[in-house]
């Protein structure tokens, strides 16, 4: 994604549009089920889509407080497999927040993304 936004914006802010940052997050029912997300599920195209646009804010909220590198360092010193239940601990031991005050300000930070795409795409047009 970093490398798409410098050397093809229109992909990225394709790609940003897609993923419905700027309200994804908003639903309840979206951040119970980025909480609860398995491997193995019954979702659709639309929402399996949408819960990894989800897990993208997420991420980028949780990378405020945590290098990246940290968290790769950290889940390479686990010694057996991780469960979701294990990242909601660490993300809460690494940031100090429960998961509904992270998400909330991943969906900040789709919100800020959205309105850059809306101003970039009027610009375009």
């Amino acid at each position: 994604k970093g490398f798409s936004r410098r050397e093809a914006p229109v992909l990225y802010k394709h790609f940003i549009a897609l993923r419905n940052v700027g309200t994804v997050l908003a639903d309840a029912r979206m951040r119970d089920d980025l909480l609860s997300w398995s491997q193995k599920n019954n979702n659709g195209m639309v929402l399996e889509s949408d819960l990894y646009g989800a897990a993208m804010l997420t991420m980028m909220a949780w990378t405020e407080t945590t290098p990246l590198a940290d968290l790769f360092e950290r889940l390479a010193t686990c010694s057996g497999p991780v469960c979701g239940s294990d990242l909601i601990d660490l993300m809460k031991e690494t940031t100090g927040f429960e998961p509904h005050e992270l998400l909330n300000r991943a969906h900040t930070h789709g919100r800020r993304l959205n309105d850059q795409i809306v101003l970039a795409q009027l610009v375009l047009d």
